[in-house]
């Protein structure tokens, strides 16, 4: 029969090339990630592909949705030698993508343990800071990878795919049809079962590697683009009832009795807050006995009160500067700091100092538009952003700014002339991947790229804070580091690791009590307690933030949470868990039903992305 001649050429042939791409990708994905798979079985490993496969067919529908409509309508409408050309065209631009997204996570899962997500598509709003941070040696990469598969699909295709044939239609014909859209439907809900396919079917594994290359990246792709556009329309985290939630959540952030203890000494003192880019507080051996990449921070440690057990909200800049800020904790899916209509409604610590006399500055060698914080930088009262602009074409040697030694040399020279009380917020952008420094030249190992700038830029702190101590501004000045995130280097922690999140919290300085000098604080607290309880040190304002805790007061609530890609983590003394996004609602309400520490997570979020949506 020359209907099913046609049909092998045109849809059955494709359909098994496009479903053996999506399976040596998700190889290549595994493969990539092979350090996570030591200890498992083979047998295991090839789970990933048989329990996701449903998966697969049921994005294989999606794409020949198009194909097999327009077979139907070609044949009925006599269509002919334009058959060949669309087939071609759209069978080649579909492989392209195919392989093309699965690089995209390949990549993007060495650094967020995570594929494509919508707070990643959020960064489309600033392409040319996306490629920095990617390297524009990955971006050239891209395209060129790309150019050649296109090249390479189409030769392929043009060899598969004939002249399209006119047939007359037979009684038979119109049965062909229907088995054809019927075949399509059954694909779409993943055969025959009573709730449709969705990405928790990929999932099967205690592995989480193995669970997420399960889900193919272009139904991921589909998922970020249509389901995650409801998520402003209800709340997703509504897990609870309304009353529950908020009762749940003042019993988890009530304090018994406010006894803060004061450690900073002088009434209005200068503040200069040093936020490192993504260094995870393990790098310091202050914090992790095994390593020591920040030995000159260690030595200022020796005379500084230290938060041993700080974590930070979130795992992009945008979200720890809102939680440095105004308290208020990153969201899976949103980042309340690029919306102005609603982080106007946040308090904010440094509104308050604004109106207490200090100049704000926020130094900074790149792109602050990266990220769209800029804004939320401006609204908060910094009367100065240093950016690029700020920097010459000389010291711009990073596809993402200037090196940081520059950053450092020009806090120095400006602040000489500053009148105090002043508040000066420092960012570090030197070990944001690429880590595109000279002496990464030849290491291709990203752990070791970013172990080489976290020692570089520990380096400079050491003479940076010797300068300072030269300052006519010093005797009157608390000096904070901590970080503006963490991240998943030094030691390759898994997204929903506690260790993944610690940061650094420390201040030390004239300001600072001599009595806390050298100090330890083991309580759990979170980035989003900075804000409040600086507040109360300095007699500011602090009653706004609903999300903050005093660090400073012995008998304040313990317990920490932050957000992954994919969900969000509650933690607090013998108490750890973590909800999925992706997991399924009910089964979700089933497991709060039994887990105390499950139910405060679940309470806090709803709580927390209610009140984002209500501003």
């Amino acid at each position: 029969m020359v209907i099913m001649k046609v049909i092998w050429r045109f849809l059955a042939i494709p359909s098994i090339f496009t479903l053996a791409l999506i399976q040596v990708m998700k190889a290549f994905f595994l493969l990539n990630n092979r350090n996570y798979l030591q200890h498992v079985s083979w047998t295991e490993i090839m789970g990933s592909f048989t329990h996701s496969f449903s998966l697969d067919l049921a994005t294989w529908a999606y794409i020949f949705i198009i194909p097999v409509l327009w077979f139907i309508i070609s044949n009925l409408l006599k269509f002919k030698d334009f058959n060949q050309r669309f087939y071609i065209a759209y069978y080649t631009l579909t492989s392209v993508l195919i392989v093309a997204l699965n690089w995209i996570d390949i990549q993007m899962f060495s650094h967020w343990n995570a594929k494509l997500s919508a707070k990643a598509l959020f960064y489309l709003n600033t392409p040319q800071m996306m490629l920095a941070s990617a390297g524009y040696g990955t971006a050239v990469f891209f395209i060129v990878m790309s150019s050649l598969l296109f090249l390479i699909f189409r030769w392929i295709y043009k060899r598969i795919i004939p002249v399209f044939p006119y047939y007359p239609s037979q009684w038979h014909t119109a049965f062909i049809y229907l088995g054809l859209v019927a075949l399509i439907i059954l694909g779409l809900r993943g055969g025959f079962r009573e709730i449709p396919i969705n990405q928790s079917d990929a999932y099967f594994s205690e592995n989480q590697i193995l669970n997420v290359a399960g889900v193919n990246s272009l139904w991921n792709l589909g998922n970020i683009i249509f389901q995650n556009q409801n998520s402003l329309k209800e709340n997703p985290y509504k897990l609870l009832p309304e009353e529950t939630a908020l009762e749940i959540f003042e019993q988890i952030t009530q304090t018994s009795h406010d006894t803060s203890i004061q450690v900073i000494k002088i009434k209005r003192p200068n503040i200069v807050f040093l936020a490192l880019e993504g260094v995870n507080a393990n790098c310091i051996s202050k914090y992790n006995e095994s390593l020591d990449y920040m030995p000159e921070v260690s030595k200022i440690i020796d005379e500084a009160y230290a938060f041993e057990q700080m974590y930070a909200s979130g795992m992009r800049t945008d979200q720890g500067l809102v939680a440095l800020l105004s308290g208020f904790p990153a969201l899976p899916l949103h980042t309340i700091g690029a919306q102005p209509e609603k982080f106007q409604h946040l308090p904010s610590f440094s509104l308050d100092l604004q109106a207490k006399g200090y100049k704000n500055t926020f130094f900074f060698a790149g792109e602050p538009e990266f990220g769209s914080f800029k804004a939320f930088l401006i609204h908060n009262g910094f009367e100065k952003v240093y950016s690029l602009d700020d920097f010459t074409p000389k010291q711009r040697t990073q596809d993402l700014g200037a090196p940081d030694e520059y950053l450092f040399e020009r806090f120095i020279q400006d602040t000489k002339q500053f009148e105090e009380p002043f508040f000066s917020l420092i960012l570090t952008q030197s070990t944001h991947e690429p880590f595109d420094m000279p002496f990464n030249d030849k290491v291709d190992d990203d752990a070791i790229r970013y172990i080489n700038t976290v020692k570089y830029v520990d380096s400079l702190i050491g003479h940076w804070y010797t300068s300072c101590k030269e300052m006519p501004w010093f005797d009157n000045t608390l000096f904070i580091i901590s970080s503006d995130h963490s991240h998943t280097f030094p030691s390759r922690y898994w997204y929903t690791d506690p260790e993944r999140y610690r940061i650094p919290f420390i201040l030390f300085g004239p300001a600072l009590d001599s009595s806390f000098y050298g100090k330890m604080n083991s309580k759990i607290v979170n980035q989003t307690d900075i804000a409040m309880s600086l507040a109360k040190q300095m007699n500011l304002a602090h009653e706004n933030y609903t999300f903050s805790k005093d660090i400073f007061n012995p008998n304040s609530p313990e317990y920490s949470t932050f957000i992954h890609i994919h969900g969000h983590n509650y933690l607090s003394p013998n108490e750890f868990s973590t909800v999925n996004y992706d997991l399924d609602k009910q089964s979700l309400v089933e497991k709060i039903q039994e887990d105390s520490c499950v139910l405060k997570n679940a309470a806090y979020f709803q709580v927390a992305f209610q009140t984002y949506m209500n501003y």
